[in-house]
């Protein structure tokens, strides 16, 4: 759900990209709750939501 005007494109881009976070750290979520996972993809979604949210 878009909770943002469409009518504002920065805050339709600012939406998107925390969007991006959220899913990255959906990632993580999901690869922490596998019985094996590549730690360093963990890092880099954690990474990666970090950024977008810094």
């Amino acid at each position: 759900m878009n909770a943002v005007s469409n009518s504002d494109p920065s805050q339709a881009l600012a939406w998107r990209w925390f969007q991006k976070a959220e899913n990255d750290l959906l990632d993580v979520a999901n690869n922490l709750n596998a019985e094996q996972y590549a730690s360093d993809t963990v890092c880099f979604h954690c990474q990666q939501s970090g950024f977008v949210l810094n």
